[in-house]
């Protein structure tokens, strides 16, 4: 198939810079200095902007006007009569500006980095970070496990063309591919060391990531250890095998200690991998269904 990607060149291509986000930074004051965190989210509403000053205890103090041009970033914030502007490098992972608050102005640099360092060792997963990911694996695991709900045997390997895949063969690769990304984070990029001083992605990020992937306009090419071979005979066999081993992915992620966000591969850090293979479910339950309604599919 021509102008395909591969799986993982799909994920690298869905990283594209965007200062929408989290932000985190330390304004030197002449009292020492003061840890900000700024998030940008865009919502049906609009532009909106909290902010976060950690060290006075003031938390989700709520933006006035929110601007993003590009880079360029510029929010007020009412409450405290102060205002941010900066723009990011093109990685966006670095926002260099000021803050202005009275009649005095600041030099202000923020990355993604939190601040979750302590004693040099980093802090696991949020609650947020935590809920967000089960949450989404187990919506990915009632749709799929849905599609292929009723299914009879003609409907099973029917094929719209010879070079289109099956329901059955979707169905296998899904459950290779859950064993396959599992593994890869547990038994690879959790084994590296955590990376000091590397910005940390945030769920925008991760939500960037889930829209890339569940795309069918882009098409992927399946490495050769994940293409189907006929292993399943039925839909009942599949449900069992799929959740046998996400029932572990979910596990994984409620009780886990490790620190995915400071591990990564590539572009992506092992957080990701996970928000990848529920993604990943989401794409291909959207192809069982396209299966189905196909002309010949079988009645």
């Amino acid at each position: 198939m021509k102008n395909t990607l591969s799986l993982f060149a799909l994920c690298a291509a869905a990283m594209a810079a965007d200062p929408l986000g989290d932000w985190y930074g330390t304004l030197e004051t002449p009292r020492g200095g003061l840890r900000l965190a700024l998030h940008l989210v865009k919502s049906d509403a609009g532009l909106k902007a909290t902010l976060d000053s950690i060290d006075q205890g003031a938390m989700g103090i709520a933006g006035g006007t929110v601007e993003v041009d590009g880079l360029r970033v510029s929010a007020e914030f009412p409450q405290v009569k102060g205002k941010f502007t900066g723009t990011a490098n093109s990685e966006a992972t670095e926002l260099k500006g000021e803050w202005s608050q009275g009649p005095g102005t600041l030099p202000l640099v923020m990355t993604r980095t939190k601040f979750v360092i302590k004693d040099g060792v980093a802090v696991p997963l949020t609650p947020g970070e935590r809920d967000f990911l089960i949450s989404h694996l187990e919506k990915s695991r009632k749709e799929f496990l849905a599609s292929i709900q009723g299914v009879n045997k003609e409907q099973w390997t029917f094929k719209p063309a010879p070079e289109r895949w099956s329901i059955a063969e979707c169905a296998e690769h899904l459950v290779a591919t859950e064993s396959t990304l599992f593994n890869m984070v547990t038994k690879q990029i959790l084994k590296a060391p955590i990376k000091e001083g590397v910005s940390r992605k945030s769920q925008a990020d991760d939500e960037k990531l889930i829209a890339r992937i569940t795309d069918r306009s882009w098409k992927a090419n399946a490495p050769e250890m994940l293409v189907p071979s006929g292993k399943f005979e039925t839909p009942e066999t599949v449900e069992k095998a799929f959740n046998e081993r996400r029932d572990t992915s979910v596990q994984f992620v409620k009780t886990t200690g490790e620190d995915l966000r400071g591990r990564s591969s590539g572009t992506m850090d092992g957080y990701q991998y996970l928000v990848l293979m529920s993604a990943h479910t989401l794409r291909h339950t959207a192809q069982l269904n396209e299966v189905k309604m196909d002309p010949k599919y079988p009645k």
